[in-house]
C-alpha cells in the first residue's frame, strides 16, 4: 500500500525530532497496518484512485508536518496570575454542572436501557429522554454545547503542574473527563479515544515543562486512567459486538481476525483508510457546502430559529448510504464538505496557522496553548473522521476567553 510506505519513511525521517509530528506519523503507520488484519483492501487500479490516494497523502502531510516544531516545550506563559485564576474558576465552575449533568444522564442510560445498539442507531435517543425524563434534555443540550471547555483545561492542567498548584491541576484533570462522560452517555467509544490520544500528546508536549518527579509520579497516575478508559472502551466493544450475529456476519472471510469484539477493535483503528477512497471514488464533485464542518454551530441556529430546517443528516445519508455511519477519514470528509480545491487550501492555512503559533525558546504562550489544544485534533483524529466539526463551538467559546484575557482591564 503506497499510504503505508510513504508514511513509515515519513515516520522513521522524523522519530529522532521526537516532536508532535513524530507521534502523528506514527499513529497514521498504527492505523494503516491494521487494514492487514481486518482484510479489507483497496487496489489503485485507476487514475481516479491514484490521484485520490496522492492527494489524502497530501493533505495529511501538509496538516502533520507543521508540529514538527511542537517539542522540548519547557514552559506555558502568562505573566498575570490573577487573570488566569479567574478563568480557571469560572471554567470547573461551568464543567462541574456538566459533570453533574452528564453524571446522573449517564446512570439514567445504564440502567434502563439493555439494547446498547438498538439505541445507539435508533436516532431516538433525545426523543425517550424527553419523553421520560424531560428535564434530562436541558442537561443534555447544555453538555452537548459546553463540554468542548474541557479542552482548556487540560492545558490548565499542565499549566498549574508547572506553577506546583497540584489541587487546581487536579480539578483540572478531573473535570477534564467530561469529554468522556459526554460520549457515555449515548455508548460512545470515540470520545474514550479521542481523551486518550489528547492527554497523551499534550503529555508528550509539555512533559518537559514538569520537574522529574512530578513527571514520573503523573505518566504513573494517567498510566492508571488510561488504563481504566481503555478497559472501558474494550468493554463497550464487548457488550455490542460479542453476541451480535448481525456483525459477526459482516466480519470479512479474508480477515485473519473472527473475534467479533477484537475484529471491531482493529476494524475501528482502520476502517477510514478503505471507507474513505470508497468514496472518494465515487465522488461527483456535489458536497455538503461546509454543513458537515459546521453541524453545531448549524443545529444551535435551527433551535433557536434564526436559521431554517437544518437537514444535512438527510443529506449525507443521502449521498453516503452506505458510508454515512462510518469512519471516513479526515481527507474524504472535508472534499465531501468543501470539495478539493477549498479543502486544499483550508489545508495550506491550516499549515500556516499552526507553523505560526509553535513555540518560541521552548516556551509557548497561554493563548497560543488553549488554540493549539484544539488544532491538535485535526491530524490526531484524522484516521477517523473529520474533528472539524467539534472545533467550531469551542473557538468560538475562547472568544470571550481570550478577550478577558488580554483585553479586559478587571
Amino acid at each position: 500500500m503506497i499510504n503505508l510506505f510513504v508514511f513509515i519513511s515519513l515516520y522513521i525521517s522524523n522519530f529522532k525530532n521526537k516532536s508532535a509530528a513524530s507521534f502523528l506519523y506514527g499513529l497514521q503507520v498504527l492505523s494503516l497496518s491494521g487494514v492487514y488484519f481486518v482484510g479489507e483492501y483497496y487496489v489503485v487500479d485507476s487514475f481516479t484512485t491514484a490521484f485520490n490516494t496522492c492527494f489524502t497523502i497530501l493533505i495529511l502531510v501538509l496538516i502533520i508536518s507543521p508540529w514538527r516544531k511542537y517539542k522540548n516545550i519547557k514552559e506555558i506563559v502568562y505573566l498575570r496570575e490573577t487573570k488566569i485564576r479567574k478563568v480557571t474558576i469560572f471554567l470547573l465552575g461551568v464543567n462541574l454542572i456538566i459533570f453533574i449533568s452528564l453524571v446522573i444522564i449517564s446512570i439514567f442510560v445504564f440502567t434502563f436501557f439493555d439494547e446498547i445498539n438498538e439505541l445507539k442507531y435508533s436516532g431516538d435517543f433525545m426523543d425517550i429522554l424527553y419523553d421520560q425524563f424531560p428535564i434530562f434534555v436541558k442537561g443534555y443540550l447544555l453538555a452537548y454545547y459546553l463540554h468542548s471547555l474541557s479542552y482548556f483545561l487540560i492545558v490548565l492542567h499542565f499549566y498549574y503542574l508547572k506553577k506546583g498548584s497540584y489541587k487546581m491541576s487536579i480539578y483540572c484533570f478531573i473535570l477534564s473527563l467530561n469529554i468522556v462522560l459526554y460520549g457515555l452517555t449515548f455508548f460512545s467509544r470515540w470520545t474514550i479515544v479521542n481523551y486518550v490520544l489528547l492527554y497523551f500528546l499534550a503529555f508528550f508536549m509539555f512533559k518537559n515543562s514538569l520537574d522529574k518527579k512530578i513527571r514520573k509520579k503523573i505518566f504513573r497516575i494517567s498510566t492508571i486512567f488510561v488504563s481504566i478508559l481503555i478497559f472501558l472502551f474494550v468493554s463497550i466493544s464487548y457488550n455490542r459486538f460479542d453476541e451480535n450475529i448481525s456483525y459477526s456476519n459482516k466480519i470479512p472471510r479474508s480477515s485473519i481476525i473472527q473475534n467479533p469484539t477484537a475484529f471491531s477493535l482493529f476494524d475501528y483503528l482502520s476502517q477510514s483508510h478503505v471507507n474513505g477512497m470508497r468514496i472518494l471514488d465515487d465522488y461527483n464533485f456535489e458536497t455538503f457546502n461546509g454543513q458537515a464542518s459546521f453541524s453545531a454551530l448549524l443545529s444551535l441556529l435551527e433551535q433557536y430559529g434564526i436559521i431554517n430546517e437544518y437537514n444535512y443528516l438527510e443529506i449525507r445519508e443521502e449521498m453516503l448510504p452506505d458510508n454515512y455511519w462510518l469512519f471516513n477519514g479526515l481527507v474524504s470528509e472535508l472534499v465531501y464538505d468543501f470539495g478539493y480545491i477549498i479543502t486544499f487550501i483550508l489545508a495550506i492555512f491550516y499549515y500556516l496557522i499552526v507553523k505560526k503559533l509553535r513555540p518560541i525558546g521552548n516556551a509557548m504562550s497561554l493563548k497560543n496553548a488553549f488554540i493549539i489544544i484544539l488544532l491538535l485534533q485535526v491530524p490526531l483524529l484524522a484516521i477517523f473522521y473529520s474533528s472539524v466539526a467539534s472545533l467550531v463551538m469551542p473557538l468560538i467559546l475562547l472568544i470571550p476567553i481570550y478577550l478577558y484575557l488580554y483585553l479586559s482591564k478587571i
